[in-house]
């Protein structure tokens, strides 16, 4: 979702039009960062005592990730950050945010805007007290705002008798003419295998919790606590596989409220066994009102009818909601009287993970771990035999010229080549390979992207030659007959079969030269490769099933391996064949780089890739020598923020379980390591710099986990302040990680232990320092947290909630530094118990190395370095089976023991 500043501008004066024409006249708009379910971080979620002064909780901290088409605030007022509230007056725009994103709101927002900063300037309702007229009127989307928000607004409103109006529809939808449709993507069943706890067993828990509070039923607006309660996961919002839906629970009856064109007949089926009753999504609030007057019912009693009885027949029985995430909206049709407002009671049960749920984050954190070590190794050192299809050196089409230049293909940039990678290494996966090595990935990806993209454009054309405006699903089955006869466009010359094509020509010769991927050894037909002959019969032709479930059989029909068995003379020929190809076609690529430019209808050719420090002159990960000149000659070889972020995605697609990414990876290079919670753009982000720290902060989403981790590192000779720097992040990451504290102890008792190394040199960080972890849920999980904030003082940690232990420093226009592993809380086994209180201790479940030429070991303790020596032994034994051996022996480089300088 990207629009220029001069649209920006525009539907600026189109909405103060809107505002002005409303009746009654609108003088102000509040355009939060919430959707309709007011998703919470833990800052926002755990604050419930108002004592807050700058009112961070209501200004945008809960809805860190909501669809594109929620995306309102952003789209109005061009600041990508997930938390943020806008404020537009008849001649102001303001946007509030908090420290993690000062820097980054003043490079985006225009000269139109003004930014407030959180924490230093007036909250948004002081602002709007002090300085609009008495009766002012400020519209807000009643769907988009809490409880909370909405009374603490109205009452600092009452020093002019000021108006909260709750508009009918959103005047930014009114503006947003191509805001994107709402997609009827399915529900999953998240299997108890995973969950750890069935569907019936947490409706009992909650309806307990409800006797207890003398309450008759709950309605429930928070996307992860419907997916957790159900046991369900969608994937209607990025990053989090949640769905659009709400639930109301009573003491006898469920129901789920969601868009029924997402609900398969398995889930249908699955909701219905567990006595939960399906209904639209757009009925909750009508459902609401019925629920008020005590007229909604359900069409299955899974409850206890005598106890709600009892409880309706007491004075006081209450619907609980908690008013921190339920929106204006449904509270609106509630009596005051019947409400009970306190902390959802899903959110602590959600917070403390049951033995199944620890053990599958304890799994997915190494799978991921792996993945990163993988990753930094390749950035270190990517010693890949060639250059043939690799998406992030942005090569032109593939392969040998094209016959005629209408033939070339266009090179492959955006999503797709990601996208393909994942698919890729999925089938691999499904075929029985638990991983294949980079290099074939990538290669065997560019394959499946330009394949597809090429079936796409011959299902096109045959549906239009036929009339049709689209193709169905006869066009596409032509399109494959078509590929499997005659070849296609990304095959380098169409008029040979599929088998033959210079891109199948190139992958075979580069698979039998290192060896990475079983099926794809070099294995070349009687007779050597003749264009002339006709290509093998598919499998249905030949009568046969394909060896794996997921081949099709219109796919050509392999011969049986005795059937493949040549002479030595023909495999040797056809390895002199290939030997030639390559030279040829090297040095044709190497004569148009000369030429500064590629020759038209060529593309990327087999070349070999060095080390990192061949591309960028860089001194590698271990070495401090200087030198960081990139070399002229390999200009076009780039690696940027996007495409190392795209590689590291790669290598997580290859784990079991992997889903897809858990928040946008901050890949950031330098000054943008500055930037708390960068995004990098393709088309605006910087390359590595050997000269400059690069931090990356990225995570996943497994089946059995979610992960979320940090590490920093420079290829180049670090400064003396950036070891001095990162080695007070480390000691303070390393001081949070040993704590041992008493049972009701919070995270804002524990804040002060990562951040007291950097108060000791003058320094600070601008964010909290730990937060919830959900189990393949949210990547940000309340209601605790580890903070400076007032916020967290109102939930004590638990054994068995999770927390990332993550301090950073960032000097603007230079670099940042930010370390983050995720702990599990868990009792401690201490010498004595005073007061009988218990105590608690932390288990780090991250595993990826710390870059020790970075530490500057003469500030750290003895305890410290063995800490870090500890950490970096336990890496190599619980990693080293995800590894091939080059990655374990840099694996084994990168945790050589550090010792103490004076």
């Amino acid at each position: 979702m990207t629009t220029s500043a001069a649209a920006r501008d525009q539907h600026l004066d189109e909405l103060r039009a809107l505002m002005a024409a409303h009746s009654p006249p609108i003088h102000a708009l509040l355009v939060p960062s919430e959707d309709a379910h007011q998703v919470l971080t833990p800052a926002a979620r755990a604050d419930r005592n108002r004592s807050d002064p700058a009112g961070l909780d209501c200004a945008g901290l809960r809805s860190e990730y909501v669809s594109e088409r929620d995306k309102r605030r952003q789209f109005i007022s061009g600041f990508t950050g997930s938390a943020g509230l806008a404020l537009i007056t008849a001649k102001e725009a303001l946007l509030w945010t908090d420290g993690r994103y000062f820097l980054q709101a003043t490079q985006q927002l225009s000269d139109r805007w003004k930014l407030m900063r959180m924490g230093e300037d007036p909250p948004v309702e002081v602002w709007i007290a002090d300085n609009l007229l008495d009766g002012a009127v400020i519209g807000i989307d009643s769907w988009c705002i809490s409880v909370d928000c909405a009374q603490r607004y109205e009452q600092a409103f009452l020093k002019k008798n000021q108006m909260l109006l709750e508009l009918s529809s959103d005047l930014i939808d009114e503006v947003w003419k191509e805001r994107p449709p709402n997609d009827a993507l399915p529900v999953n069943v998240h299997p108890v295998e995973f969950t750890g706890r069935s569907v019936a067993e947490k409706i009992k828990e909650l309806r307990e919790k409800l006797q207890h509070e003398k309450a008759t039923a709950i309605v429930i607006t928070a996307l992860d606590e419907v997916a957790w309660l159900y046991n369900v996961r969608g994937d209607d919002v990025h990053y989090s596989p949640v769905v659009h839906s709400y639930a109301i629970v009573t003491l006898h009856n469920a129901f789920f409220y969601v868009d029924k064109r997402k609900v398969t007949n398995e889930v249908e089926n699955y909701m219905a066994g567990n006595g939960i009753d399906i209904r639209e999504y757009h009925m909750v609030q009508p459902d609401v009102s019925l629920l008020s007057s005590g007229q909604l019912q359900g069409s299955v009693v899974n409850g206890n009818l005598d106890v709600e009885k009892d409880i309706k027949g007491q004075e006081h029985s209450k619907i609980w909601i908690d008013s921190n995430s339920c929106c204006l909206a449904l509270y609106s049709k509630l009596r005051q009287d019947q409400v009970l407002m306190l902390q959802s009671p899903i959110a602590l049960p959600k917070a403390v993970k049951n033995p199944m749920e620890l053990d599958g984050l304890r799994r997915a954190h190494i799978r991921d771990g792996a993945a990163v070590v993988q990753y930094l190794a390749w950035l270190d050192n990517q010693d890949q035999t060639c250059r043939v299809l690799s998406h992030l050196a942005s090569p032109p089409c593939m392969g040998t010229p094209a016959r005629d230049p209408s033939d070339a293909v266009a090179p492959l940039h955006g999503p797709q080549p990601a996208a393909s990678t994942i698919l890729t290494a999925q089938i691999l996966h499904t075929s029985g390979f638990s991983a294949a090595k980079s290099a074939a990935l990538h290669a065997l990806s560019d394959i499946t992207c330009r394949y597809i993209t090429s079936l796409g454009r011959t299902a096109v054309a045959i549906a239009e030659a036929r009339g049709r405006t689209e193709p169905n699903l006869l066009d596409l089955i032509l399109s494959f007959e078509d590929h499997a006869l005659v070849g296609f466009l990304g095959a380098s010359d169409p008029t040979r079969p599929v088998l033959h094509s210079g891109v199948l020509l190139e992958l075979v010769g580069f698979a039998h030269l290192v060896r990475e991927v079983q099926f794809m050894k070099l294995r070349p037909r009687m007779g050597g490769w003749d264009s002339h002959r006709k290509g093998w019969e598919s499998f249905a032709a030949a009568g046969k099933e394909p060896p794996l479930k997921h081949v099709p059989r219109w796919l050509p029909c392999f011969p049986e391996e005795q059937e493949a068995k040549l002479e030595a003379k023909n495999e040797d020929e056809t390895k002199a064949r290939w030997e030639v190809r390559r030279v040829v076609e090297v040095e044709a690529e190497q004569m148009s780089m000369v030429n500064g430019h590629c020759m038209e209808g060529r593309g990327a050719v087999p070349e070999k890739r060095g080390k990192m420090q061949e591309h960028y002159g860089a001194s590698g990960y271990f070495s401090e020598a200087n030198g960081s000149q990139k070399k002229e000659h390999l200009e076009k070889v780039k690696l940027t923020e996007v495409s190392v972020s795209d590689k590291l995605e790669g290598f997580r697609a290859e784990k079991e379980h992997f889903k897809s990414l858990s928040f946008p990876t901050i890949s950031s290079v330098g000054p943008n390591a500055a930037i708390i919670h960068y995004s990098p753009e393709a088309n605006t982000c910087a390359e590595l710099d050997a000269d400059k720290i690069y931090l990356c902060d990225s995570g996943a989403q497994y089946l059995d986990g979610t992960t979320d981790i940090t590490r920093t590192v420079h290829f180049g000779k670090p400064s003396e302040h950036e070891k001095s720097c990162y080695t007070a992040v480390l000691k303070g990451h390393i001081a949070l990680d040993a704590a041992v504290f008493p049972n009701g102890t919070t995270g804002h008792s524990l804040d002060i232990l990562a951040r007291t190394p950097l108060w000791k040199n003058g320094l600070d960080y601008r964010h909290g320092t730990g937060h919830g972890v959900g189990s393949y849920l949210n990547v940000h999980e309340g209601p605790h947290l580890i903070s400076f904030r007032p916020s967290a003082r109102n939930v004590p940690l638990q054994a068995s909630m999770t927390v990332t232990d993550e301090p950073g420093y960032y000097e603007d226009g230079n670099f940042g530094i930010r370390l983050e592993n995720v702990l599990i809380v868990k009792e401690a086994d201490t010498k004595f118990n005073f007061g009988a209180k218990g105590f608690l201790s932390f288990e780090h479940i991250t595993w990826a190395p710390y870059q020790t030429k970075l530490m500057n070991t003469a500030l750290m303790t003895p305890a410290e370095v063995e800490w870090v020596n500890l950490y970096h032994s336990d890496c190599r034994k619980i990693l080293a089976s995800y590894l091939n051996d080059e990655e374990k022996e840099w694996l084994r480089k990168a945790t050589e023991p550090i010792t103490m300088s004076s």
